[in-house]
């Protein structure tokens, strides 16, 4: 078998892997979201057909289903075409940052941005923001923990 290939295998998790599959759960969480959370404003009737848990999830401004739809695209897109390290903690500190930030401001100002942020929704972004921001930080920290061993072990073998 090629080493190259038997290497990428047996490669070991790391914490970029963790934020990778975070932010793919997290942009396709979004998208979701928003496309559920427009379709039940949008089809008549759809809200009486829909189990009530869903609809407690899913029955968002108009507005807001849209600022989701277009995180969540704009992530899934930026996933596809940016996968190396530095773009990955990028949209980590971004997305964490403008998260935390949305759940602030819709704690402390009544109709934000005329999202109508009820305090499920600020908690959910109080919620997910923060914890994009550690999983980044973990990430950016380890990889760097990482290098720097690898930079001593290179030293000290020489």
């Amino acid at each position: 078998m090629n080493t190259r290939v038997n290497q990428s295998i047996h490669r070991p998790f790391r914490a970029i892997d963790a934020l990778h599959i975070y932010l793919w759960l997290v942009m396709l969480g979004l998208f979701f979201q928003g496309i559920g959370s427009l379709a039940l404003r949008l089809i008549p009737g759809l809200p009486s057909i829909t189990p009530g848990l869903v609809v407690a999830l899913m029955l968002a401004h108009i507005p807001h289903a849209i600022l989701h739809i277009v995180w969540g695209l704009a992530g899934i897109l930026f996933l596809l075409f940016f996968q190396t390290r530095r773009a990955l903690i990028g949209l980590g500190l971004v997305f964490g940052i403008f998260y935390t930030l949305l759940g602030i401001i819709g704690v402390l100002v009544t109709n934000a941005f005329g999202l109508q942020l009820a305090l499920g929704e600020n908690a959910f972004h109080l919620i997910v923001g923060p914890l994009t921001l550690i999983v980044t930080f973990v990430a950016l920290f380890s990889q760097n923990v990482t290098f720097q061993k690898e930079l001593r072990d290179h030293v000290s073998s020489n």
